[in-house]
């Protein structure tokens, strides 16, 4: 299932059981990042599954993760504490890499894993993974 957004992502759901949240993003404005973060909460209050796996996609947007962005995602983490999980981020250069690793090291939850990939095949198989 592929959700198009009006705001700059997509939302898909992913795997055999449609168990991944793959967002999208085309762009990272803040009314997009305001947008993402009402549809993470929506997404994860209804989440039925055992486990969060949720795959954000940066590459589309071509640019660094940006301190709103980085803001309006730290509270999203503590949403569902019940809940195991694991987030992958898939980014398309180094610094971007960088950055994102910084506030996954700033924002500690001990509940989901937390990985930087450069694509999304990896990503999904990580996602996947029960280890």
């Amino acid at each position: 299932m592929n959700t198009p957004i009006k705001r700059g992502f997509t939302l898909e759901r992913l795997g055999t059981q449609q168990s991944i949240l793959a967002y999208r993003f085309h762009d990272l404005a803040h009314e997009t990042v305001d947008a993402w973060a009402s549809s993470i909460r929506v997404e994860y209050a209804a989440w039925e599954h055992n486990r969060l796996q949720t795959m954000l996609d940066l590459r589309p947007a071509g640019r660094i993760i940006t301190p709103y962005a980085i803001n309006a995602a730290r509270p999203l983490a503590a949403l569902r504490p019940e809940l195991t999980g694991r987030l992958a981020i898939i980014v398309s250069n180094r610094l971007s890499a960088q950055i994102m690793s910084a506030a996954i090291r700033a924002n500690l939850n001990t509940r989901r894993r937390r990985l930087i990939f450069a694509d999304e095949i990896s990503a999904v198989a990580w996602l996947l993974a029960h280890d």
